[in-house]
């Protein structure tokens, strides 16, 4: 009767050991994810309709497997500069540099209207960092 229950526990031993050893770290991945924005730096007046820069500091992520992707600024009628910064996560098998990855970055816009402007930087799902003009 013991000797049921070894070479059950046996089994069982040898086929969770095949699982858990068949976790690779040559598994690829990719993934979007959103960038929080630190700091914004932006000149106190504008011409509008004339060109000028936002600087957004802070941090895109822990390691080299993280990167920029895309920037998206949305002039609102409400006189809002919304800002969406969006990075990617990419593994592809290979270990990552274990070093922090800075966001500063410059992007282009102008006001169509003038007026007192509030820049908004997206943190989380509908919730912001607001910087008051």
């Amino acid at each position: 009767m013991h000797s049921k229950k070894n070479i059950a526990g046996l089994i069982s031993v040898v086929i969770l050991t095949c699982f858990l050893g068949s976790c690779s770290l040559d598994t690829k991945t990719v993934e979007p994810y959103l960038i929080q924005v630190d700091s914004i730096i932006a000149p106190d007046t504008v011409t509008p309709k004339n060109v000028f820069d936002i600087r957004l500091l802070g941090i895109v992520g822990p390691s080299s497997c993280y990167s920029l992707e895309k920037v998206y600024v949305f002039v609102t009628d409400q006189k809002e500069i919304q800002i969406e910064v969006r990075g990617r996560y990419q593994y592809d098998g290979v270990a990552c540099a274990q070093a922090v990855v800075y966001l500063d970055t410059k992007v282009e816009t102008n006001v169509p209207t003038s007026g007192v402007y509030t820049i908004k930087a997206l943190k989380q799902e509908k919730s912001y960092m607001i910087v008051y003009g």
